[in-house]
């Protein structure tokens, strides 16, 4: 009898590679007719392609989708708010293209190509939708043709005109109709800030995406799978309403979000919440508005510091200005001075270890500016700040006034000359170099003021193209 020396002569098996059974992934992949499922299996013992596990690891095999006639267009929603209360405005209404896609050229609701988790697909184009209306996914008319005979006498006017639902006055920005800081005391820092109430930033917008899955349950009366699919929004940045067309919201929103985005188009992915002070419950002066296209700034830049951090996101439709819904001001030639006392808002993380997660609320508090030279002596990361492209703000003490993670894109407003409830866009909440408030540091904001002209003709080119 020989003698054993080894343990792989005792078990030799134990070592000879060999596949595990099939597993089938429960989702099926498609839009309509037949799909396709993955099923998969593993090597034990070894590596795919040696001996006892060769083929392939992964093959797609066919299951069943609801049937491709049922592509169809939806209903078409209610028409929106008109964008003018007088002189001549538009009203805009949508349906969706159910399990299908629709063709630019044709502008008709047909089977998509390739393959797609997303059942539905509201499509909204700036353009070409050829010239049977009725055939596209949005639809247009004029309304409020009557000419608009009220004109201004004062800023008092002005301010009732906000009240009233007036926007054909240029000069109607930056106005707060229920400012009173009496109300609610602002604490320390907006990660522990105190709750806004409704109307005390008109313009403040939460920038949104859109996530959607399927859930596979057995329905128990047909004894059969159902398939269902279900979409919630994520507040992912602040924004700020600065046209009835437009907000503006940091460029690392944007292009370093995680998630992809088609600027010239990001389709129903992606919108603007406008008049909403809580993130978990739908309110009656919130207006959510899908975004047409997005821009942002040509000198943007993530490599070394955030530089140039601003964008801009043109909305699918116009907003109706209401006491709750209004756009700040813009200014090329104010900034706020050292020592200056502005404001932040938005839905940030409630601390500085963003352990508390984001605020449901929208949160609010007072800010000091400090100034570029003695921002630069903070530290040695700040002397890469740049005076064209950076503003700080903030205190230095521990728990001090900031912004957090969250309240990104979102503004900071400083009072317009002095007036107590009127205030211009001072800023745009970019970034810091630690934990949230942390003594020792500020907070780190893009400066508007040089960016306004690049806003002004980018809403004007539009104008001309569009």
């Amino acid at each position: 009898m020989s003698q054993i020396t080894s343990w792989d002569e005792l078990f030799p098996e134990s070592h000879i590679a060999f596949w595990s059974g099939w597993t089938y992934n429960k989702n099926c992949y498609g839009i309509c007719g037949t799909g396709y499922r993955i099923k998969h299996r593993f090597c034990h013992n070894g590596n795919v392609g040696q001996q006892g596990c060769k083929g392939r690891q992964r093959i797609h095999v066919s299951c069943e989708l609801p049937s491709c006639d049922k592509i169809k267009w939806d209903s078409w929603s209610d028409w929106s708010n008109c964008t003018e209360n007088c002189g001549g405005g538009v009203k805009r209404r949508h349906r969706s293209c159910f399990l299908g896609e629709v063709n630019r050229e044709t502008s008709l609701c047909e089977q998509r190509d390739e393959k797609v988790k997303s059942l539905r697909s509201y499509v909204r184009q700036k353009s070409g939708l050829g010239s049977d209306l009725g055939q596209g996914a949005v639809q247009t008319s004029s309304c409020n043709l009557q000419k608009c005979e009220r004109k201004i006498q004062s800023i008092s006017d002005l301010k009732n005109d906000i009240l009233n639902g007036y926007s054909d006055n240029i000069n109607s920005c930056g106005f707060v109709a229920n400012q009173n800081e009496n109300q609610v005391k602002p604490q320390l820092r907006i990660t522990h800030g105190s709750t806004s109430n409704p109307g005390n930033w008109p313009w403040q917008a939460s920038w949104q995406h859109q996530d959607c899955y399927t859930k596979t349950f057995k329905n128990r009366r047909s004894n059969k799978m159902t398939r269902v699919r279900e979409c919630a929004w994520s507040h992912l940045c602040g924004a700020t309403l600065i046209h009835q067309n437009w907000v503006i919201t940091a460029g690392h929103c944007i292009e370093e979000s995680g998630l992809m985005i088609e600027k010239s188009n990001p389709g129903d992915k992606w919108s603007v919440v406008l008049g909403m002070q809580s993130l978990n419950r739908e309110e009656e002066d919130q207006v959510r508005v899908y975004s047409d296209f997005v821009e942002v700034h040509p000198d943007y830049d993530f490599s070394v510091i955030t530089v140039a951090d601003v964008a801009l996101v043109k909305l699918s439709e116009g907003i109706s200005f209401t006491e709750y819904i209004q756009p700040v001001c813009l200014s090329s030639t104010k900034t706020p001075s050292h020592s200056e006392t502005c404001f932040v808002s938005g839905w940030g993380f409630t601390t500085g270890d963003k352990k508390g997660g984001i605020s449901n609320e929208l949160l609010y508090g007072k800010i000091p500016v400090v100034g570029f030279s003695e921002c630069q002596q903070t530290g040695p990361w700040y002397k890469l700040l740049r005076p064209e492209h950076h503003m700080c703000a903030g205190e230095l003490a521990e728990n001090s006034v900031d912004s957090c993670g969250g309240d990104s894109g979102g503004p900071m407003v400083c009072r317009l000359d002095g007036v107590p409830d009127r205030f211009y866009l001072a800023a745009v909440t970019s970034f810091g170099f630690t934990d949230c408030g942390e003594a020792g540091h500020l907070g780190i904001y893009a400066k508007m003021m040089n960016y306004v002209e690049w806003v002004h003709d980018a809403i004007e080119l539009d104008d001309k193209v569009g």
